[in-house]
């Protein structure tokens, strides 16, 4: 029809607590069909909208504590990075099962200035695995779905992740800049580090 709908209510749903809701901290989405979902980087919620019917659910996802800013669809699951740890907690939408896969040794987080914590910024299905880009940590991790193995990838151009270097401070701006996946699964990222 070309016309614009506003379904606040659903948003405001994701509200936990006495939280205010603001509007960063709906993070992160991915459409499946008709089908919207959104991540919140303060709550275990997460938000399935119907875009053609405008139905919606909220889902509570995990631990109490939990937030999550990335997610990938991977039917019947749903992928979330965890934003404190960086866990990535796989989700059986059908089942209610949940997963955890834990981080490699050799990845750190750290926190933004104004003290919020969010490992990945983004998470990329690719069939057999599923791969991070960084917010506030030290690198891209790739996670095998059926091993559960997880190793840092590309350590070498990412290594200066967490270090201030020409206008760039890790606590102020994230790992990464823009990130895409293309049609042939290649995915680019721009770092925000620039020390050369």
């Amino acid at each position: 029809t070309g016309a614009w709908n506003y379904d606040t209510e659903c948003i405001v749903s994701l509200k936990k607590g006495n939280r205010d809701l603001h509007f960063e901290d709906v993070y992160a989405y991915e459409v499946s069909g008709q089908f919207l979902w959104m991540t919140t980087t303060y709550s275990n919620r997460i938000l399935k909208y119907n875009m053609e019917s405008g139905a919606w659910t909220v889902y509570d996802i995990g631990e109490e504590d939990n937030s999550y800013s990335g997610i990938a669809l991977d039917d019947p699951y749903v992928w979330l990075a965890e934003t404190k740890r960086g866990t990535l907690v796989r989700w059986n939408r059908l089942t209610g099962e949940i997963t955890c896969f834990e981080m490699p040794e050799e990845f750190q987080t750290w926190q933004h200035i104004s003290g919020r914590s969010l490992a990945h910024a983004k998470i990329f299905n690719m069939g057999h695995s599923v791969i991070t880009v960084p917010a506030f940590s030290n690198g891209m991790v790739k996670v095998n779905k059926d091993t559960k193995e997880a190793v840092l990838l590309m350590p070498d151009f990412w290594k200066d992740a967490s270090v201030p270097v020409n206008g760039y401070h890790p606590r102020l701006l994230p790992s990464a800049g823009k990130k895409k996946k293309l049609p042939d699964g290649t995915i680019l990222v721009q770092r925000n580090s620039d020390d050369r």
